[in-house]
C-alpha cells in the first residue's frame, strides 16, 4: 500500500461521517445526575458501564447504557470506592473495585460488596473483571483471583513463577492472563483451575508501557492487541492464539502509525473490533474472516446541531450490529451515546484514454475496489512479456513517452512488476487504502507499461474513493 502515501500529503482531514456511513444519537445524560465520569472495562457486553459523580455530592453512580432500556443506574456508593471494569454474568453485573468484587442484578438497583474477604496477598483493588465458570476472575496486586458467583468465597490463584498477572480474560470454564516479567517481556497463559496451573501459550516484548490492551477469550481462542517484538518478528497488532494449545491462529500487522489501540471487543463467530487512535484521528477497524475492513473515522458529536472532530471516544462493539460511541467532547457536560455504521466506501472506476492510440495495444482493466479491501487488475493484449503497472495520482501536466500518454503522475509513483501469459494476460490483486479520513473522495490511477515489441503503455483505470 505504499503506493498510495503520496496521495497523504496533499490532503487536510477533517473527521466527519462519509457519505454512506451515519451516526445517530441515541442519548445524552443529565449533568446534575452523573457530573463527571469515567468508562468502565469490559470485554463483549452489548452495554457501557459508567462510574459518575455529580459535582459536591460526595457519591459515586454506577450506571449502565443498553439500546433497549437507556440509562439504568445501578448502584450508588460513597465517592472514595474506585471501580475499574465490569462485566456480565450469572444474572449480575459484576464490578471490580476497592474492598473487593461487587455485584448488583442484571435487572436493576441493589449493589452490594459481594467479596466475603479479602486476602492480604491482594495489595491492591479488583481490577479487568471478567466472567467464567460460575466464578468472577480478576486480578489484584498482581495475583490472579476469583469470586464465587454463588457463596462470595475469595480464592488467590496466585501467579505464574517470575511473573505478575496483568490482565484477565475468561469465558465458560476457561481463564486466560497476560502476564508481565521485570525483563519487559510478557507472557500469554492459560490457568487451570482443577490443578492450579499456570501454562504458556507464547511470549512477546511490547514496546508501550502499558502493556498490551485486556484480551478477550472467546469460543476458545484468547485475543488481544499489541505492540512490541514476537518470537517471528516485529509485532504491532491483532494476536489470535488457541486458548487450549497457544497454537498462533493469526498476528495481523497493522501500519505502525497507530500507535493507540484500544476498545477492543470479540463481534462473535472470530471477528473482533477495535479502535486505532493517531491523535487526534481515531479510526474504528472491523477484523472478520474475510480480512480487515476500512478503518473509518468516528464522527464526534458535541451538539445534536454539529460535529467536531476533537473530542474522546470510547467505542463499544457488540455482538454483530454497528457501532457503539459514547462521546465525551472537551467542554460539555455529560456525554452522549451514538451509533455509528461505519459503512464501507466504494470507489468507482473509469477509463483515461488514450495510453497508446493504436489498434492491437495492451489494455488494463480492474474490479470495483472498496477502501481497505483487494481489487483485481488484469492486464491483456501482451503476449510473454514483462511490464510495470504504474500507480499514483492524476498528471499535473502532459507527458509523453515513445508517442504513448503517460496518464499517471511519476513523481513517487508506484511501480509493481508483473509477467504475462503465453496469452497476453497477467491478473492480479492490490490492498486499497483504508484510511478514509485521508482517501476520501480522491483520485488514483493505474497504468500498464509492457515490452513485448518496444514500449507500449495502456489506458488508465481511474479509481475515485467516495466522491
Amino acid at each position: 500500500m505504499h503506493g498510495f502515501l503520496p496521495l497523504v500529503l496533499a490532503v487536510a482531514a477533517f473527521a466527519v461521517a462519509a457519505p454512506g456511513q451515519s451516526l445517530t444519537l441515541h442519548a445524552q445524560t443529565d449533568p446534575a445526575v452523573h457530573g463527571s465520569f469515567h468508562i468502565l472495562q469490559h470485554a463483549t457486553q452489548d452495554a457501557f458501564y459508567l462510574a459518575s459523580s455529580p459535582a459536591f455530592s460526595g457519591v459515586q453512580t454506577l450506571t449502565r447504557w443498553r439500546p433497549a432500556e437507556g440509562f439504568t443506574i445501578l448502584g450508588v456508593t460513597p465517592i472514595a470506592n474506585y471501580f475499574d471494569s465490569a462485566c456480565e454474568g450469572g444474572g449480575f453485573v459484576w464490578f471490580g473495585g476497592d474492598g473487593g468484587v461487587w455485584r448488583a442484578p442484571s435487572s436493576g438497583v441493589g449493589l452490594t460488596l459481594w467479596s466475603t474477604s479479602w486476602p492480604s496477598t491482594f495489595s491492591g483493588p479488583a481490577t479487568d473483571v471478567s466472567f467464567g465458570g460460575g466464578a468472577t476472575w480478576f486480578q489484584s496486586g498482581g495475583r490472579l483471583g476469583s469470586v464465587n458467583a454463588a457463596t462470595g468465597a475469595v480464592i488467590d490463584h496466585g501467579a505464574p513463577l517470575g511473573a505478575t498477572v496483568a490482565r484477565v480474560a475468561a469465558d465458560g470454564g476457561a481463564v486466560c492472563c497476560l502476564a508481565a516479567y521485570p525483563s519487559g517481556a510478557w507472557g500469554a497463559f492459560r490457568y487451570e483451575p482443577a490443578f492450579g496451573v499456570f501454562s504458556l501459550l507464547t511470549w512477546f516484548v511490547p514496546n508501550a508501557i502499558a502493556g498490551p490492551a485486556r484480551p478477550v477469550l472467546d469460543g476458545g481462542e484468547l485475543a488481544f492487541l499489541a505492540q512490541g517484538a514476537w518470537p517471528g518478528g516485529a509485532l504491532h497488532g491483532l494476536v489470535r492464539l488457541d486458548a487450549a494449545g497457544g497454537n498462533l491462529h493469526e498476528m495481523t500487522a497493522l501500519p505502525e502509525a497507530f500507535s493507540f489501540l484500544r476498545g477492543f471487543r470479540a463481534a462473535g463467530g472470530g471477528a473482533y473490533d477495535w479502535i486505532a487512535q493517531d491523535f487526534p484521528m481515531q479510526f474504528v477497524a472491523r477484523r472478520t474472516a474475510a480480512g480487515i475492513s476500512a478503518l473509518t473515522p468516528p464522527p464526534c458529536l458535541l451538539e445534536p446541531t454539529g460535529f467536531f472532530p476533537l473530542c474522546d471516544v470510547v467505542a463499544h462493539f457488540p455482538q454483530g450490529g454497528v457501532v457503539r460511541l459514547l462521546a465525551a467532547p472537551a467542554g460539555a457536560d455529560g456525554f452522549v451515546v451514538a451509533t455509528y455504521d461505519p459503512a464501507p466506501v466504494a470507489a468507482a472506476t473509469a477509463v483515461v484514454t488514450s495510453g497508446c492510440a493504436f489498434p492491437g495495444a495492451p489494455t488494463l482493466t480492474s474490479t470495483t475496489p472498496a477502501l481497505g479491501a483487494w481489487a483485481g487488475l488484469t492486464v491483456a493484449g501482451a503476449p510473454s512479456t514483462f511490464g510495470y503497472l504504474v500507480g499514483g495520482a492524476p498528471p499535473s501536466f502532459p507527458l509523453s513517452l515513445g508517442g504513448c500518454a503517460v496518464l499517471v503522475d511519476l513523481n513517487g509513483a508506484t511501480l509493481l512488476p508483473f509477467l504475462t501469459n503465453g496469452a497476453g494476460v497477467w491478473t492480479g490483486a492490490v490492498a486499497t487504502p483504508p484510511d478514509v479520513l485521508i482517501f476520501y473522495g480522491l483520485k488514483f490511477r493505474w497504468q500498464a507499461a509492457t515490452f513485448a515489441a518496444g514500449l507500449a503503455l495502456t489506458d488508465a483505470v481511474e479509481w475515485t474513493f467516495g466522491g
